[in-house]
């Protein structure tokens, strides 16, 4: 399986804002990529993806919402992708969250 992007940078946010971002990959196996489930370290991202087989050469896409209420500075989340390939696959997301509400002193 090989994605187009295996990271995004969602850029400035303000905390409460709800973005989403689609990744895309092809199966350059030679079997159908079948997608078990997708695994985050933080409850704030919610994914969605093709359901069925991916035929091999054919695309698929994994689509991640990242909700950024009551967070601030700068956030890296990890996707973990469970699938039917040898190797384990893993998508990253980033984003500089401004909070009125919160501030962090260094």
């Amino acid at each position: 399986v090989k994605f187009e992007e295996k990271m995004h940078n969602f850029g400035s946010l303000t905390a409460g804002e709800i973005v989403v971002y689609t990744f895309k990959f092809t199966n350059t196996g030679n079997a159908n990529y079948l997608i078990d489930k997708t695994y985050s370290d933080c409850g704030c991202v919610k994914t969605s993806y093709t359901k069925e087989g991916i035929k091999p050469g054919k695309t698929g896409i994994i689509e991640l919402e990242f909700d950024s209420s009551g967070m601030v500075g700068k956030e890296f989340k990890t996707i973990e992708i469970h699938g039917n390939s040898k190797e384990l696959k893993h998508l990253a997301i980033f984003a500089e969250v401004k909070n009125e509400i919160l501030k962090i002193k260094y």
